[in-house]
């Protein structure tokens, strides 16, 4: 596949975008698991 400068350039920015949102959401559900775990500790 051939693509334009132009065209190349939006799509590395969009897998960026893409990157930030996976780590992002990696930070999440990682902050959410401590949370569960630290909730079940003072529940049990």
């Amino acid at each position: 596949m051939c693509f334009s400068a132009e065209e190349f350039d939006i799509l590395s920015l969009f897998n960026q975008n893409i990157r930030i949102k996976t780590s992002n959401l990696e930070k999440f559900s990682y902050i959410c698991s401590e949370l569960v775990d630290i909730l079940s500790e003072l529940t049990f």
